[in-house]
């Protein structure tokens, strides 16, 4: 699954939910009794699943690219690998631990635990946060007087959402002022 702005959130714990545009044809089906997002192949007269509630996904950084890798270095340090970026590199072995004493290496897959339908601005603060959103300061360093903290306005979490929303989906009919439908997408990491 594809996290190109935000895996760093999701390898922080900090997102547990993702908005997805719902496309054409994508619905809610329920093969065997689970809960998927699947779209008809016309050619082949196939459903094909995109998400599935219980699949595993790996996080990717990108369209094309290879999975996340990392390991935990102590409390508050983690190492990152990236095969797209960086090459096969030969620590990455079927030992359980590195010769180091750290964390062994692995790799950082999700599951899904749920999936809805729902608009894009019905989005909660909570869900907001869950998204990895926890709003932030605008500040102005137009003041004059140095002492001012140059603090315009504070935007919640949804409101941050949004503007992140809109700089990656750009085009008309999937930006935030469209209201589009989105498939909200809640997991749970695998360590």
């Amino acid at each position: 699954m594809i996290f190109q702005h935000t895996w760093k959130k999701v390898l922080d714990g900090s997102k547990t939910q993702t908005r997805r545009l719902v496309k054409p044809h994508q619905m809610i089906r329920w093969p065997n009794g689970v809960k998927s997002v699947q779209y008809l192949d016309d050619q082949h007269n196939l459903w094909i699943t995109k998400w599935q509630v219980g699949r595993t996904y790996a996080v990717q950084p990108g369209s094309g690219q290879y999975a996340i890798w990392y390991r935990r270095l102590d409390s508050d340090k983690v190492q990152i690998w990236n095969y797209h970026h960086q090459g096969f590199p030969s620590i990455l072995s079927e030992h359980a631990e590195s010769s180091d004493g750290k964390d062994r290496w692995q790799e950082l897959r999700i599951r899904i635990t749920s999936i809805q339908q729902e608009p894009l601005q019905d989005i909660s603060e909570n869900d907001a946060c869950r998204e990895g959103y926890k709003g932030r300061d605008i500040y102005s360093y137009n003041t004059s007087d140095p002492g001012e903290s140059g603090i315009d306005y504070t935007l919640t979490p949804r409101d941050d959402f949004g503007l992140a929303w809109d700089s990656i989906h750009t085009t008309p009919g999937t930006r935030w002022e469209d209201a589009p439908d989105v498939w909200v997408l809640e997991w749970e990491p695998l360590s």
